[in-house]
């Protein structure tokens, strides 16, 4: 299955937060990019129009040459004053037109590259690096905690935990557990298991038969979310081991003196 968001609900909300505001980001401004375009490509028919004029002009010329040309005697240079006036006359104005609508439209494709520019690339090169990262932690996490190992739950237990102990800060690790140092000390590794799984976006596994979590790094099945809840949810002295009862101080009586 491939992994697009983290599996825990905080992170997985949040990155689909920003997934939803970029795309809606996106599709917004880039409608404004297009109609931008389109407003200033629109006056590209004005270039259009005189070029159109200074072509109908110089083959109007051609027309009113070829129609004197049949001219006694004179047809001939008749018909090619004609058509250098005309031609004179229509083809700047042809050229002319050319380039003004070249002009316009290089000058809609700038504007509405800056727009582009100014609204977008802001905004995705912060996403993207982030949005990649996380992706990339997520999905190298799950390879190497739950796919790549070959070796026992317990063991994978404790170097995840050896590795939250040793990397995460200690806010991070108090929100885990109250004791980090006893829970390493004492081998009770399943709350630093599930730091380490909540710092790189993994929720922790299935549950065990008694309602605790067994393999914390696994996946965790549908049927055993809401055990896991109640385990997450219960207070630190509900799942930290049981101590000893103190035996009871001992007291002294006062030796009475002799009669």
């Amino acid at each position: 299955m491939i992994k697009i968001w983290s599996e825990l609900r905080v992170a997985r909300v949040k990155e689909q937060v920003a997934d939803v505001a970029t795309l809606l980001w996106l599709v917004f401004w880039g409608n404004m990019v297009w109609r931008l375009f389109q407003f200033l490509a629109s006056y590209t028919e004005a270039g259009r129009t005189i070029r159109t004029g200074g072509e109908t002009m110089a083959q109007s010329g051609r027309d009113l040459g070829d129609s004197l040309a049949g001219l006694p005697f004179v047809g001939s240079q008749v018909r090619d004053i004609a058509r250098n006036a005309f031609a004179g006359a229509g083809q700047p104005l042809s050229d002319f037109g050319t380039q003004l609508e070249q002009f316009i439209f290089v000058v809609a494709v700038v504007l509405a590259l800056l727009l582009a520019l100014v609204t977008l690339v802001p905004w995705l090169t912060r996403y993207l690096p982030w949005r990649w990262n996380r992706l990339r932690r997520v999905r190298a996490a799950h390879r190497a905690i739950r796919t790549a190992p070959r070796i026992a739950d317990a063991q994978v237990e404790r170097a995840l935990a050896m590795r939250a102990f040793a990397r995460l800060d200690y806010s991070t690790l108090l929100e885990y557990t109250p004791d980090p140092f006893g829970d390493w000390a004492g081998g009770r590794h399943d709350r630093l298991a599930r730091a380490e799984l909540a710092s790189e976006g993994l929720r922790p596994g299935d549950c065990g038969r008694s309602g605790t979590p067994g393999a914390i790094w696994r996946g965790r099945p549908r049927i055993c979310r809401r055990e896991a809840r109640l385990w997450e949810s219960a207070p630190d002295e509900a799942i930290r081991p049981a101590r000893a009862p103190r035996p009871p101080a001992r007291t002294t009586v006062p030796r009475t003196q002799a009669a």
